[in-house]
């Protein structure tokens, strides 16, 4: 009886061994980890992996929820929001694991996102060696650097981690973000988080889902050429392994392999890199997100008017945290300065920007045509760009008394031999930065050929007029690529977006249009 009953024991001791054992630890996406910085004031998404029907418990400031995985194994909870402050602990335990995070704070969260612009590093910045050496005075401001990567499908992770604030983990981390970041940090006084997710050379539906594409009709055909260019690929690699093996057969060199789609490591495909580097976010606790991109988007800035709300609206409607703020950067002035009149591509995707906020809700622009460079599309002051992005959270996210961006477009009257153009943000009173007359407007009537025109600025309105037409239909300010000769600013300094009065269809409008 004894013998039996020891084996009864053992045979239960290896039993719970296994079981013990076989049990998956509690998983946690990369974007939670030691030093993060959580959102603060709203609800606090934390979610991860655990065996199906597993109990999770979180816990952050002595304050626990709890939730059970799904038949996937896939977890959530949200806890209470809470005030700015920490360093805290926030442990994830399950039945037989646990994770602990250490250095946690509680503070404002932004999205640092774009093309090569936004993914400019901080030590290629033309005030970098300041910027670096001043990391030490900004402990509370953290940084997460998500890894270029473009996905086939929505990927659950990505790769990166968060850091501390120093020279050597602040170098490579967005400029324009940086920037953005300590501006706040001064003003707000609590800590703040920066994730950057960018990568050069890239257009707006790589970061758009397929879902936002597919249902918007004039957005389809995208989803069309991908796949056309896919199948194409596909195609042209079954004849290539069919050649490839004949020459190889008969001791001859195989022929090239054919170029893959889009470009190169596919940044340029539709949807991938919302799949493999937003949708891994997603739903992360944040304030907001700050934009700089558009270059990859010129030939086809018409479509932008639809494809960048509808990109806005998809990772608002994703992330369930309403409408957050959005901040967007014009496109800075570039190529060698030529006048009108003309047609060109860079600013009618300014233009398109411009659309943007006139029609989307919580979204922003900053101008940056006087801080461009004509010979280089990656102009180094970001120092100026990120405290405009600032300035207008400030005035916007966080309702401080600041005047958030520049003169904007609103509407013309037109009277006669006059135009009288009316503004939002005009700030205390429209102003010259130079103090001079306002350039870079030009007038022009039915025969549409532009010539140059005078204003007068009357508070916050311009009266344009002109001594060669006498019933004008259209003006225009700064329609070029490199406006540099534009001049208009509100009193508060901050500079007025290119405009025009008239909706004729310019060089990227679908045929017909």
């Amino acid at each position: 009886m004894k013998r039996q009953t020891l084996s009864i024991v053992a045979a239960l001791a290896v039993w719970t061994l296994i079981c013990t054992t076989t049990l998956a630890e509690v998983r946690m996406p990369v974007i939670f980890g030691d030093h993060m910085v959580l959102q603060r004031n709203i609800a606090i998404p934390v979610w991860g992996w655990a065996d199906p029907g597993e109990s999770v418990t979180v816990t952050l400031d002595g304050k626990s929820a709890k939730a059970m995985a799904n038949d996937a194994g896939k977890w959530r909870v949200d806890l209470k929001a809470m005030d700015a402050g920490g360093p805290f602990e926030l442990t994830v335990k399950g039945k037989a694991s646990s994770v602990t995070f250490e250095d946690v704070l509680i503070g404002e969260v932004w999205l640092c996102t774009g093309q090569s612009n936004m993914d400019f590093r901080l030590d290629k910045a033309h005030n970098a060696e300041e910027a670096l050496a001043d990391t030490v005075k900004y402990p509370k401001v953290r940084l997460f650097k998500v890894e270029r990567h473009v996905a086939d499908k929505p990927e659950d992770d990505c790769e990166g981690k968060w850091r501390t604030n120093s020279p050597e983990n602040a170098k490579d981390i967005s400029a324009v973000g940086y920037f953005f970041g300590i501006k706040l940090n001064d003003e707000l006084n609590v800590p703040i988080g920066l994730i950057h997710t960018a990568y050069g050379g890239t257009p707006a539906q790589a970061w758009t889902s397929t879902e936002a594409l597919e249902a918007e009709p004039e957005l389809r055909s995208i989803l069309r050429e991908k796949a056309e260019k896919q199948a194409a690929y596909d195609e042209a690699m079954e004849q290539w392994r069919m050649d490839a093996a004949e020459a190889k057969a008969a001791g001859n060199e195989p022929p090239k392999e054919p170029a893959l789609p889009f470009s190169a490591y596919n940044r340029h495909k539709p949807t991938g890199l919302f799949d493999g580097m937003i949708n891994p976010l997603i739903p992360y606790g944040i304030r907001g997100a700050i934009w700089y991109q558009g270059e990859s988007n010129v030939w086809r800035s018409y479509q932008y008017r639809k494809l960048l709300p509808v990109m806005i609206e998809d990772w608002r409607s994703r992330w369930g945290q309403g409408d957050f703020p959005f901040g967007i950067v014009q496109l800075a002035n570039y190529f060698d300065p030529r006048f009108p009149p003309a047609e060109w591509s860079w600013p009618e995707l300014r233009e398109a920007q411009l659309m943007t906020i006139q029609t989307v809700p919580n979204t922003g622009l900053v101008v940056t045509t006087d801080v461009g460079n004509p010979t280089d599309i990656h102009p180094t002051d970001k120092l100026t760009v990120g405290n405009r992005l600032a300035q207008w959270a400030l005035g916007t996210a966080y309702g401080k008394d600041v005047v958030p961006m520049g003169p904007m477009y609103r509407e013309a009257e037109f009277d006669g031999e006059k135009v009288i153009i009316h503004f939002d943000h005009a700030g205390s009173g429209l102003a010259t930065s130079d103090g001079g007359p306002v350039r870079g407007l030009v007038i022009t009537d039915e025969s549409k050929s532009f010539r140059w025109a005078t204003a007068e600025i009357d508070g916050d309105k311009l009266i344009v007029v002109s001594d060669r037409y006498k019933k004008p239909v259209s003006v225009r300010y700064g329609w070029a690529d490199n406006p540099d000769w534009t001049n208009l600013i509100n009193k508060e300094g901050l500079p007025a977006s290119p405009f025009r009065t008239d909706d004729w269809p310019g060089i990227t409008a679908p045929d017909g249009e």
